[in-house]
């Protein structure tokens, strides 16, 4: 049953047809990675200046603060924005109503977690100021959760502009305030103070957007049933996914140091800009539309997605190369003395997590497909991999070790995922994967063989290959284009039924 625009709300994001579906993707999918790259541009003058203010260990109490964060979060997690995305009733004002309520009790009993983890917290890394910032920063999660489902609406509907809005303006506050706060007074409280005035704002704006129904609290029994069936093992899935991906982060703070740590978060700040980029069009684009694709015809999901896949991994290609060949420099030429390590482990850590790329748009299927319990295997298979692989490879190298650790680890999970989607759904896309690897692969050795070589050479071999691919990627979205803008006269002039009439062309994000 339709729900009518009022009951949505006036200022709710349109709904898209059915014959505009990909064209509506394409776009959401522009918006996300133009919103994100515009953060990291924002983003990047700030961390350099930061560096310069605080000490890694400074940086380094930040990471662990934002790890518990993140902890809280995902080991109680129920997808929440995921059942309105999916759900029948995903625009029914009494169920968004019901999400937001749940995520707002969820919020309050995550920050008292934190309260009482405190203490201990601080102990086992023998940090005192983290008994007072991880109370303080765990009043995040309560503005974060707090925001008007009006975002979950837009995220359903494939429309990025209110998020877009809401990411920009808050980035500018925080890095406004946290640099101010910082220069003033140096330390941790910076970047703690900074988040608190996002979230507000973030909050405190996603309610004026909604011109509708305002959320209002809401404990209905059956809505309530409808979010844990699916949800509960969301939650088990989460549990093992933070241990997958913040295990190297807490093993670090504790047999390294705080200050190896810090070091370690720049590196991260460098080497994951692609995968932060993919990971907001596979959650707010990808997921949306392979949702579409299996509603439409599942019999041709795997070549949509593979046609899907196509542009948007030379994209994320091109912004792989950048990593590998330009983090090194980066690094000596804009960051402190102390910061150095962060430009030799940046490439590491970059094809580590180009396995996380080529992956996040598969592992995605079985929640598609409604069976979040197979998600929680992945999970687990995740978890396992990484951290087994991390923790032997720290035995045998230190540092090193545990990120060649964990891109084995990486590498075994990545081929339980594609057995699993390959046996269970009939999608195989090892083969498109495998191309862009071994382009990916030669670049890394070309980096690798001029490690030694001057500042200069470099710089112009990273300029040259950067370049290379860029043009790859700008082709490879040109012949997309040119693709779709052809088969449109083709539909307009077909007077003969088709069995797939309105079907929607494949086209690329």
């Amino acid at each position: 049953m339709s729900i009518p625009e009022s009951a949505t709300g006036a200022g709710a994001p349109d709904a898209p047809d059915g014959l505009g579906v990909e064209k509506k993707a394409a776009k959401s999918a522009v918006l996300a990675a133009a919103t994100h790259v515009l953060s990291l541009v924002l983003k990047f003058p700030s961390s350099v200046i930061l560096a310069s203010l605080l000490s890694p260990r400074d940086m380094g109490i930040s990471n662990i603060s934002w790890v518990v964060i993140t902890a809280m979060v995902l080991l109680s997690d129920v997808g929440l924005n995921t059942a309105v995305v999916r759900s029948h009733r995903g625009e029914d004002p009494d169920f968004l109503d019901s999400v937001w309520t749940v995520g707002i009790v969820r919020s309050l009993v995550l920050w008292v977690g934190i309260c009482l983890s405190a203490v201990p917290i601080a102990r086992f890394y023998d940090e005192p100021r983290l008994v007072t910032i991880l109370p303080v920063v765990g009043l995040v999660l309560i503005l974060e959760a707090a925001r008007s489902t009006y975002l979950e609406v837009a995220d359903r509907r494939l429309d990025q502009r209110p998020r877009m809005k809401l990411e920009l303006y808050g980035l500018v506050l925080t890095t406004v305030v946290q640099l101010s706060y910082a220069y003033v007074y140096p330390g941790p409280w910076a970047l703690v103070v900074g988040s608190l005035t996002a979230s507000t704002y973030r909050c405190i704006a996603s309610h004026r957007m909604n011109e509708g129904r305002p959320n209002r609290f809401r404990w209905n029994r059956h809505d309530i049933d409808e979010i844990v069936a699916f949800g509960k093992w969301v939650f088990v899935s989460t549990a093992f996914t933070f241990v997958a991906t913040q295990g190297d982060r807490i093993l670090l703070g504790k047999v390294e140091s705080l200050d190896t740590l810090g070091i370690y978060g720049v590196t991260c700040t460098i080497a994951l800009i692609p995968q932060q980029i993919h990971g907001v069009i596979a959650g707010r684009v990808l997921f949306p539309l392979i949702s579409t694709y299996l509603r439409e015809d599942p019999a041709t999901l795997e070549a949509r997605l593979r046609s899907a896949r196509k542009v948007l991994l030379a994209i994320m290609l091109a912004s792989m190369v950048g990593v590998l060949t330009l983090s090194g420099p980066v690094v000596e030429l804009a960051y402190p003395d102390r910061y150095g390590l962060a430009g030799t482990l940046a490439p590491i850590v970059g094809f580590i997590s180009w396995i996380g790329i080529i992956q996040n748009s598969v592992d995605t299927l079985p929640l598609v497909h409604g069976e979040s319990r197979l998600l929680a295997v992945i999970s687990f298979t995740s978890m396992t991999s990484r951290i087994v692989c991390g923790l032997v490879g720290f035995r045998l190298a230190g540092l090193l070790g545990i990120l060649g650790g964990l891109f084995v680890g990486a590498l075994l999970e990545y081929t339980v995922v594609h057995i699993i989607v390959a046996l269970r759904y009939r999608v195989r896309l090892v083969s498109q994967d495998l191309v862009y690897t071994t382009a990916l692969a030669s670049v890394g050795a070309i980096v690798f063989a001029i490690r030694e070589q001057s500042l200069t050479t470099r710089i112009a071999v990273a300029v040259v290959l950067s370049s290379f691919f860029l043009a790859f990627a700008a082709r490879a979205l040109a012949l997309r284009v040119r693709e779709d803008r052809a088969a449109r006269p083709v539909e307009r002039l077909d007077t003969a039924p088709s069995p797939h009439e309105g079907e929607p062309v494949a086209g690329a994000i």
